[in-house]
């Protein structure tokens, strides 16, 4: 589910990636945290294990997976196997896999950004016996079975119906089968989101089981979060999209245009990727190490990042802007190829911070972006009360899913 970023390896976007989920303060001025709903999560920390705990009780004994710190990322090797493929219940198949090493958690990557992870993680924070509904099942100390995509959004529907029948919110997160194991282009993966909050899941390889460890948990968010979230993206495509006709009969800034686009989708991703793929680690760093800052942090920091910060679509994107100039502008420059090629340079100096932020005063003038009042005016002040009980709110989520997957269960 990551993502492909060929011209911004050297930007501090993608060195936080490369510690995905560690998130540590290094990683957090490309964000700019909002200091009110950090320190509230901080005050209110004891509040949030013993909701992680009361939950956890309630799920049923699991496996007791291993946190993902700097120890586990020092194992570079695969460390499971897929031993068989069986039919699935959903309209997908199952994995069982094969434990080949002495521990299931690895940070082996097929590709650069897709940590292995441990499979298990999902079967701990959902509980076993909802969990199986969806796939996941341990077979004994080396073996596990997983669910495919097509198995796991399957799940996913299945559960959705039986939510509705309930009365209550549906997950919001779906899933969509990639072509191939690559990372997915970024602006293909911001309108995905935007448009129907749907995530990419390979098809098969080390980057599924990247999907299933580190993403299968961003079914647990609020659908609050959720849909502000996809509405600052299609906030973003749509921001883009209009300054990409604005420039269009200018070659050179229409091209200084396509680079500058390509940055800030390439760094929205990053929030995305990293918010969805933080609740099953975060969970189980809070579970392994309770009374820890940092574990809660992993929890609470991209929340804070997918909810807009608690800013208004405008100002977090204003926000966004001044922060290419003038380090990142220059990594547009550098992996552009565009370090000989003094019209191109000077078409990007022209499109200064100062005339970005004009145009995204014009855009929003034009409220080009459906819904807007009604995300900005209650969907914010929504999203930042399930900040200040992050804890609960993804507790209550988790128990409510699992109450439908036992209801049919019971039906088989």
């Amino acid at each position: 589910m990551t993502m492909f970023f060929p011209f911004v390896r050297r930007a501090r976007a993608l060195s936080c990636i490369k510690r995905v989920l560690s998130l540590r303060s290094a990683c957090l001025p490309l964000f700019v945290l909002v200091g009110l709903a950090v320190s509230q999560a901080w005050a209110t920390r004891a509040d949030c294990e013993k909701a992680l705990l009361a939950v956890q009780a309630v799920l049923g004994e699991g496996p007791k997976t291993e946190i993902y710190d700097d120890e586990s990322r020092r194992q570079h090797s695969p460390t499971i196997k897929i031993e068989s493929v069986v039919a699935g219940e959903h309209g997908g198949q199952r994995l069982v896999l094969r434990r080949t090493a002495a521990r299931w958690l690895s940070d082996y990557r097929s590709v650069r950004f897709d940590p292995q992870g441990d499979p298990r993680w999902f079967i701990e924070t959902m509980g076993p016996e909802a969990a199986e509904f969806f796939g996941f099942k341990v077979m004994g100390d080396d073996r596990v079975i997983v669910p495919d995509g097509n198995e796991f959004n399957g799940a996913i529907k299945k559960i959705n119906a039986q939510l509705v029948k309930m009365g209550k919110e549906p997950i919001e997160i779906s899933f969509y089968i990639t072509a191939g194991v690559d990372n997915t282009n970024v602006a293909d993966y911001i309108r995905a989101y935007g448009n129907s909050h749907a995530l990419p899941i390979a098809a098969s390889g080390n980057h599924l089981m990247h999907d299933l460890s580190f993403h299968s948990g961003a079914i647990f968010f609020p659908g609050h979060l959720v849909r502000l979230s996809g509405y600052f993206s299609r906030f973003l495509d749509g921001y883009l999209q209009f300054v990409q006709r604005k420039y269009q009969t200018d070659p050179m800034k229409a091209a200084a245009i396509r680079h500058i686009s390509f940055l800030m989708r390439m760094n929205h991703t990053v929030t995305i990727d990293t918010s969805t793929g933080t609740i099953n680690p975060g969970i189980v760093a809070s579970l392994r190490k309770p009374g820890e800052k940092e574990s809660l942090e992993i929890l609470f920091t991209p929340t804070v990042l997918i909810s807009g910060e608690g800013n208004t679509a405008r100002l977090y994107f204003e926000e966004k802007i001044k922060s290419l100039a003038p380090t990142e502008m220059s990594y547009v420059h550098e992996y552009a190829g565009l370090s000989q090629s003094n019209k191109t340079i000077t078409a990007l100096t022209s499109l200064n911070v100062d005339q970005l932020l004009v145009d995204l005063a014009e855009f929003v003038s034009q409220r080009n972006v459906p819904g807007q009042e009604m995300f900005e005016n209650v969907y914010i002040p929504q999203s930042l009360e399930v900040l200040e009980s992050l804890c609960k709110g993804i507790g209550q989520r988790r128990l409510v899913i699992r109450h439908a997957a036992l209801a049919l269960k019971a039906e088989k």
